[in-house]
């Protein structure tokens, strides 16, 4: 996983929790030194609902009912920043870099490099990933899942009428 963030986008190995309005506080993955941070008031993610929006639009298959999303954020040691996207009805976990512009930054979460499909890009153990750059191992997920549930940003937006 460390490979995947820096091939990203050149991030210092960090683990990155959003909080939903909560002080910044450091991670609990020791092997992962990194800072959460509060999306919701961060000037580069803001109020995620605009891009969360586009993101459903944009989605190939049409979303029916409430999406639900919950947002952690990461600071690493240089100054970079990351959040994590878990969108729970389309078991996807997205990378997204955010952005200072409202513009970019609704694109960014659109365009992301980074969109793991939960059902195929998830494999048991750290080892099964091996040096693939793509692939997150079942425990790194789970802990992310975990801090997600316990400290993230969440977000229910409806699809499009």
């Amino acid at each position: 996983m460390r490979q995947a963030l820096r091939m990203m986008c050149g991030l210092s190995l960090m683990t990155v929790v959003a909080t939903g309005g909560e002080a910044a506080a450091q991670s609990d993955d020791s092997d992962e030194p990194g800072t959460i941070i509060p999306t919701a008031t961060d000037p580069d993610f803001g109020d995620a609902t605009p891009a969360l929006r586009k993101l459903i639009a944009a989605a190939r298959q049409r979303a029916i009912g409430p999406q639900h999303f919950c947002i952690i954020g990461y600071i690493g040691d240089g100054g970079d920043k990351i959040a994590l996207v878990h969108w729970r009805e389309r078991r996807r976990l997205i990378f997204w870099l955010g952005g200072s512009d409202p513009e970019y930054r609704s694109d960014s979460i659109v365009n992301s490099r980074r969109q793991l499909d939960l059902d195929k890009d998830v494999v048991p153990t750290d080892a099964d990933v091996g040096s693939s750059t793509y692939l997150i191992s079942r425990t790194w997920l789970d802990r992310k899942l975990r801090d997600c549930a316990a400290k993230g940003a969440r977000y229910v937006v409806s699809g499009p009428r």
